[in-house]
C-alpha cells in the first residue's frame, strides 16, 4: 500500500500539509521521518517521527494496513496504533497521564487525520479506521469520527453525556472504576472497543451519515440511558 510512496514521498507531504512545521513550532528543530513498509500484501507499515536528528525522541509513531474486511465491500486504511506524545513535556499539576501514555500528548491530531485522509484520497481508498482501546481516544476523535455500527455511536453518545464537564483523566477513571452505570440494569458501563470511520468515499459517507444510519442511531438512542454513580 504505502509502496505507492516513497520516503521522500512522505516527507514532501507531511511538509505540505504541515505536520512538520507544527513540530518546528514546537521546538523540535530537525524532526526525521523513518520507515518500516510491509512487503506481504495488505501487511503493516510502520512509520516514526523523531524530533531529532539522533532519533533519541519519538514523537509519533503510527502502524496501518490495508484492510477489506472491517467494513464489508470497501476498501480502508485501517490504524493499528497511534502514538502522539511530546517527550520534552512532563506531566504535573491537572496534566495527568492517561491510559497508555508516558509523556503527555502532542495536540497534532488534526493533522495527522488529515495527513491519513488525504493517503485515502491518492490511494483510493474509502476512509480510515481504527478502534479506540479507551474511552478518552474516542473522545478526542468524535468530531472527526464515527462509530460504524449505530448502536456504538449510540453508546458512547450516552456515555459521553454520562461525563460531561469532566476532564479527560476525570471521565476515564470514572469510567474505569464502575462510576457509569446502564440506569436500565444498575450495572456498571465499561469501554468497549468498537471500529470507528473517518468517511472519505460517498459511500461509506452514506453508510455512516446517511438516513437509515441516522434512524438507527435515533432508535438505539432511544434506548440507552446511562448516568453517573451518586454518593
Amino acid at each position: 500500500m504505502l509502496e505507492h510512496y516513497s520516503r521522500h514521498g512522505l516527507e514532501l507531504l507531511l511538509e505540505r500539509l504541515g505536520f512538520f512545521k507544527q513540530l518546528r513550532d514546537r521546538g523540535f528543530s530537525h524532526p526525521v521521518l523513518d520507515v518500516a513498509f510491509g512487503h506481504a500484501v495488505g501487511g503493516d507499515h510502520t512509520i516514526r517521527v523523531f524530533g531529532d536528528a539522533e532519533r533519541r525522541e519519538l514523537v509519533m509513531e503510527l502502524r496501518l494496513s490495508r484492510n477489506r474486511r472491517v467494513v464489508p465491500g470497501m476498501d480502508v486504511l485501517y490504524v493499528e496504533w497511534l502514538l502522539l506524545q511530546n517527550p520534552r513535556a512532563a506531566f504535573a499539576g491537572r496534566l495527568v497521564p492517561l491510559p497508555g501514555q508516558e509523556h503527555p500528548g502532542l495536540g497534532m491530531l488534526g493533522e495527522v487525520a488529515a495527513w491519513l485522509i488525504v493517503m485515502c484520497e491518492t490511494l483510493g481508498l474509502d476512509g480510515v479506521v481504527f478502534e479506540p482501546a479507551n474511552y478518552y481516544t474516542a473522545a478526542l476523535g468524535q468530531h472527526r469520527l464515527r462509530f460504524l455500527e449505530p448502536e456504538e455511536q449510540a453508546r458512547f453518545e450516552a456515555l459521553h453525556d454520562a461525563v460531561a464537564g469532566m476532564s479527560l483523566a476525570d471521565a476515564e477513571r470514572t469510567i474505569g472504576e464502575g462510576g457509569v452505570i446502564d440506569k436500565a440494569t444498575g450495572e456498571p458501563v465499561r469501554w468497549r472497543p468498537a471500529p470507528m470511520v473517518v468517511p472519505v468515499s460517498g459511500r461509506l459517507q452514506v453508510l455512516v451519515t446517511g438516513p437509515s444510519y441516522e434512524r438507527a442511531l435515533a432508535v438505539a438512542r432511544g434506548g440507552v440511558r446511562f448516568g453517573r454513580v451518586t454518593a
